[in-house]
């Protein structure tokens, strides 16, 4: 099974930090937010933005998560269209984001796993968040946080980390970090 088909509990994670975080996210003077969630996989993160009114750019790698994403938010009411509430689908690798492409919310969930994307995630947070913007990003603390980090520092990207959690079914507690780093 290909990795973005799992409901990964950093996803869960960070779907219920932009519930509780609401006002940071959709409270913006010149309207709603144009968000982007990266590495989207089945795009929950995504849909709870679209829930609260956010515009979303769904973009993964594989093509085929795209097509579930889009699949997923429309069985959840919402439609494509570049307005709020509503999504956009982009194939997007890191590496060569669009020169157009500028959003004031970057979201991502369990993407720092591999030491070869720490770079590449950098360089798009740098590139794609407007001025005042903000990345969420939920780390189920993996070994390569610290690493993050301190790319984080070396590149003058001011943020926060916050302790969650998600208490799972099977009773069983995922523990995380949530990341907001400022553009």
């Amino acid at each position: 099974m290909p990795y973005w088909a799992d409901l990964w509990p950093s996803a869960q994670m960070l779907g219920e930090a932009l519930l509780r975080g609401r006002q940071e996210v959709s409270g913006h003077p010149s309207g709603p937010w144009r968000s982007l969630e990266i590495g989207c996989g089945v795009g929950l993160p995504g849909i709870v933005a679209l829930a609260l009114g956010l515009h979303v750019v769904f973009s993964d790698y594989d093509r085929a998560a795209l097509g579930f994403a889009e699949r997923n938010a429309i069985a959840n009411g919402f439609e494509p269209g570049g307005g709020p509430g509503q999504f956009e689908l982009l194939p997007l690798d890191w590496r060569s984001p669009p020169a157009n492409l500028q959003v004031d919310l970057l979201l991502a969930s369990d993407v720092i796993y591999e030491q070869r994307n720490l770079e590449p995630l950098i360089a798009l947070i740098k590139t794609v968040l407007l001025p005042g913007g903000s990345c969420w990003l939920a780390d189920p603390n993996r070994p390569l946080k610290s690493e993050f980090e301190m790319a984080l520092k070396s590149n003058d990207l001011n943020f926060s980390q916050t302790a969650i959690q998600l208490d799972q079914i099977d009773s069983k507690t995922v523990h995380g970090t949530l990341f907001k780093i400022q553009a």
